[in-house]
């Protein structure tokens, strides 16, 4: 069990068993996240309630719950999972993806580290070259 989780902008799909499975698990929420094809449940909660509200859940009907959402052609939820609004499409990812701002710095030091290593002393002085046969 664990307290004020947040899961957002992500992919949970095609799992064998549970998308995301919650045990005991206080504040918990998850948005803006694809959650599809996952074989039991897209999001099972056991205990806590989880707000998993402005998720695409593969269907534009939303998650398929036995009681409150019947007619949902998307993953499966529990109990507990606070599903209303959902997400009619897909998210799609933000354009400026966190990684290239990694990238760039990378790059930087590899070519500060190929420059320094080409860069090398010697320690001993050369012996003047012969005079070449006359």
């Amino acid at each position: 069990s664990s307290s004020n989780n947040k899961i957002t902008n992500c992919s949970v799909y095609n799992n064998s068993w549970h998308g995301i499975l919650l045990y005991y698990s206080s504040n918990a929420e998850i948005h803006y996240c694809n959650i599809y094809g996952n074989t039991d449940y897209g999001v099972y909660s056991y205990g806590h309630t989880v707000n998993a509200t402005y998720n695409w859940w593969g269907s534009a009907s939303g998650p398929y719950h036995l009681y409150t959402n019947p007619s949902g052609l998307g993953d499966k939820v529990s109990d507990n999972v606070i599903y209303n609004p959902w997400l009619t499409e897909e998210v799609i990812p933000p354009s400026e993806l966190p990684w290239l701002y990694i990238i760039i710095p990378v790059v930087i030091i590899v070519i500060l580290a190929a420059v320094a290593i080409g860069i090398k002393r010697r320690k001993k002085a050369l012996p003047p070259e012969k005079p070449a046969d006359k």
